[in-house]
């Protein structure tokens, strides 16, 4: 939501829920390999009869789990290529928002409370991290791909990280 407010794009709620579905069912392909499971996944999602979607639709969510580790879909990719142009708008802008998610909980650990992109100015795009602990390691998944980012938004983005210190517990014996 942050995304379409800071103008990354015009996306309404049909594609936010295809993104959210994607999101559910991006790491199913793990459970076959964890070795490229994006392409498992892919491949599990089209062809695993899923009710309440049309073709298009299962289209979108494989093409997005597909390409939401590299971020840039390749245009002569069969799985790519397939999609009408609107469609291939969608899985770019998907993909690299699935991909910042994914990176944001890259260690499982809970350390990012909220995140939200904002615009800086009209050449910037500011991704705000709210941490509970050191969050270095989420913050260098995203930075490896700033430049696929840019691409995909027109515009860098920058990171800025609020680490909140949450009172600690006691421990009771």
């Amino acid at each position: 939501d942050s995304a379409r407010d800071a103008g990354l794009h015009r996306f309404g709620t049909w594609e936010r829920e295809l993104l959210e579905y994607t999101a559910l069912l991006h790491h199913i392909g793990a459970f076959l390999t964890y070795t490229d499971y994006q392409a498992h996944t892919c491949y599990l999602i089209k062809h695993a009869n899923l009710p309440g979607f049309d073709q298009t639709e299962i289209a979108i969510m494989a093409a997005t789990a597909l390409y939401h580790r590299k971020v840039l879909a390749r245009k002569k990719c069969p799985v790519f290529a397939a999609l009408d142009q609107r469609a291939q708008q969608i899985v770019s802008i998907a993909s690299a928002l699935l991909c910042l998610a994914e990176n944001l909980d890259r260690g499982h650990a809970g350390l990012i409370q909220g995140a939200r992109l904002c615009a800086v100015d009209t050449h910037h795009v500011a991704l705000h991290i709210d941490a509970t602990h050191d969050c270095q390691v989420e913050v260098w998944g995203v930075q490896k791909h700033l430049a696929a980012l840019k691409k995909v938004f027109g515009q860098p983005l920058v990171i800025k990280v609020r680490q909140r210190h949450e009172p600690s517990i006691p421990a009771r014996l």
